[in-house]
């Protein structure tokens, strides 16, 4: 199962505000990868539902982000691409067997800090978290956009979700406490400008959840967003099960 959320800063709004762009879908979308189920849903948060408490629930599908190098706040709406199934990695969201991604989410606040302030720095070297901005930054090359630098405070937000995701048997862009995204992102410290963020569970490799978000229009939105400049990886484990967090960011 996969998912995405996106949203903008009040501050950055028009007057009369953004609309927000919601499709809910008839049905649970659900497909076959790797062997498992996955569901998904996308949602763009515009500037003035950040504090509405807006979650990306499977099956809720909105708008896409813009072309590489477009604006992150253009409305429109993502069908979820199917994948031919492959070996036991996909985005389903109950066994440990089956995989699940949820639909990505984003924010955007207005500027006032410099990337390195705001924690370009290191993550992780090596291992399962820095293969996977490996791979995002493989495919971003490949649509004429700039790498992701991690982000310390982004990696922080991210793993703590993804820890909180499996310690307590859900799946969710919003916490137990009704944290949302931007919450978790403000509370690690990050200063931004625009926030997005994707979430899977049961893909047990980084190329098998990148496959996942890639074959699903709103994950790959995110990762392709020309616009963000700073990335944090979560990943925890929910028995055999991981549970992965990407949070994107662009720094005020």
């Amino acid at each position: 199962m996969i998912a995405s959320h996106r949203a903008s800063d009040p501050a950055l709004r028009p007057a009369g505000g953004f609309p927000v762009v919601r499709v809910a879908l008839a049905a649970a979308l659900a497909l076959a990868l790797f062997g498992g189920a996955a569901y998904g849903g996308s949602r763009l948060l515009a500037s003035n539902d950040r504090a509405g408490g807006n979650a990306a629930v499977a099956g809720d599908v909105p708008p896409p982000a813009a072309a590489p190098g477009g604006d992150e706040e253009t409305a429109g709406t993502f069908p979820t691409d199917s994948a031919s199934p492959a070996a036991s990695s996909t985005p389903p969201v109950a066994s440990s067997t089956a995989p699940t991604s949820k639909a990505p989410t984003s924010t955007t606040k207005k500027p006032t800090q410099t990337g390195a302030a705001n924690g370009g720095g290191n993550t992780e070297s090596s291992g399962p978290k820095a293969e996977v901005l490996r791979i995002v930054n493989q495919e971003r090359a490949k649509a004429g956009c700039g790498p992701l630098t991690a982000s310390n405070q982004l990696a922080n937000a991210a793993q703590g979700h993804s820890a909180d995701m499996a310690a307590n048997d859900y799946f969710s862009h919003t916490s137990r406490n009704g944290d949302q995204m931007a919450d978790r992102v403000d509370a690690a410290g990050y200063k931004w400008r625009s926030l997005g963020e994707n979430i899977a569970k049961g893909q047990q490799t980084p190329a098998s959840v990148m496959q996942a978000w890639m074959n699903s229009s709103g994950h790959r939105a995110n990762i392709l967003n020309c616009g963000f400049r700073n990335i944090g990886v979560g990943l925890a484990f929910d028995g055999n099960s991981p549970v992965w967090t990407q949070n994107f960011g662009t720094p005020r």
